[in-house]
């Protein structure tokens, strides 16, 4: 169905699993999907974790924040904003990443594995950008 977001969006996915040499197709199956409206944070996300794969970080930030704007519930959102905080910190945009990160860890509801580890590179970023203070306050989570 030409008409549905969802299936766009699945077509890139699709495109991504092929490799770099469908990397294009899958750029305008995404510009598609979005362009009619979808809305889904999974398949957002998936997405998302694919176009970092091939490199894609501005793109893949973009559909995290969707993802983050659309999710059905908290912890849909907290893996979100975790995805979104990691591709901040891989395209050198410490302070952004920080403050997805430390949102993911106030919250408190997250998993206990994504909390030690939002924890964990909140703390290489505080020291990287020299805020030790901060990065020991989080040395009990």
């Amino acid at each position: 169905d030409e008409r549905n977001a969802e299936v766009w969006g699945y077509l890139a996915l699709l495109s991504l699993c092929k490799g770099w040499k469908y990397l294009a197709d899958a750029k305008a199956s995404m510009a598609q999907a979005l362009s009619l409206g979808l809305d889904k944070a999974p398949l957002l996300r998936e997405v998302a974790t694919s176009l970092v794969a091939v490199d894609e970080l501005l793109l893949a930030e973009d559909l995290l924040r969707r993802a983050v704007a659309s999710a059905e519930d908290r912890a849909a959102q907290l893996r979100a904003k975790k995805s979104l905080a990691d591709v901040l910190a891989a395209q050198n945009n410490a302070n952004a990443a920080v403050a997805e990160y430390l949102e993911v860890l106030r919250d408190g509801t997250a998993e206990k594995d994504q909390m030690s580890e939002a924890a964990e590179k909140a703390k290489q970023l505080l020291r990287a950008l020299g805020r030790e203070e901060e990065a020991a306050e989080l040395e009990a989570i």
